[in-house]
């Protein structure tokens, strides 16, 4: 069951790319790329920067893009191509389908990306001191959070909202907003710090970095902070 519903999703993203709508699928592939290349290099540039700017860039990003791939299937109405109740009608193991469908969340674009941008800040993490093992537990720990906020928000949008409404433009300029602008501006305004992070900033990000927003990326720098932290006088 597992390996036919992984070839469905593979086939419902092929499929995508010969439908009616195919150059519009692929401007936004495209588009797709381009940011995530964009993210992926700004965050790796973060390497030799001081661990309180990198961590507030950082931890600030991880909450906007789980706060984004939460709250973006009800703002644009995305449909749930791995809704549950599909697969009621081929008479399936009710419990076996939540690790089917989470195995299968990770075939599709925004799935890619996340794992890009979230391998990126393991990269850091580690280069700025943090243990290798605990940097790639915490970056799979973010990709599933990311991957399960997206199953949520798609769950509520489903259940409690009309399958079919207009989608505001305003909308997807909100999404917009959470998961590229924020962090961008966060990243663009951390180049006027000079390695010192403003207090209030830095307070920011000590919030949001003790909720599930952006635990796992807060913890792995805290790690490498107190790793990197200056030892006391030699009582020798």
């Amino acid at each position: 069951m597992a390996a036919h519903v992984l070839r469905l999703r593979a086939a419902l993203l092929i499929g995508a790319l010969r439908g009616e709508r195919r150059v519009r699928t692929l401007v936004t592939l495209a588009v797709v790329i381009v940011i995530t290349v964009v993210v992926c290099s700004a965050v790796l540039s973060l390497d030799d920067a001081p661990i309180a700017v990198a961590r507030t860039v950082i931890v600030l990003g991880s909450g906007a893009l789980l706060l984004g791939f939460l709250v973006g299937p009800v703002l644009v109405g995305a449909t749930d191509q791995l809704d549950p109740r599909r697969f009621a009608v081929f008479g399936v193991d009710e419990r076996q389908m939540p690790w089917i469908l989470a195995l299968a969340s990770f075939v599709s674009v925004p799935s890619a990306a996340v794992v890009s941008v979230q391998v990126s800040v393991c990269i850091v993490a580690i280069r700025l001191g943090a243990p290798w093992p605990l940097a790639v537990l915490m970056t799979a720990l973010a990709v599933l959070s990311t991957l399960l906020a997206a199953r949520i928000g798609m769950a509520v949008n489903a259940l409690l909202l009309p399958e079919r409404r207009s989608r505001e433009l305003t909308a997807i300029f909100a999404l917009a907003l959470i998961v590229i602008a924020f962090p961008v501006a966060v990243f663009l305004a951390s180049l006027k710090w000079d390695g010192e992070v403003p207090v209030a900033v830095a307070a920011l990000t000590g919030t949001v970095g003790l909720t599930p927003l952006a635990a796992p990326s807060w913890f792995v720098f805290a790690v490498a902070t107190a790793v990197w932290a200056p030892r006391g006088p030699s009582p020798c």
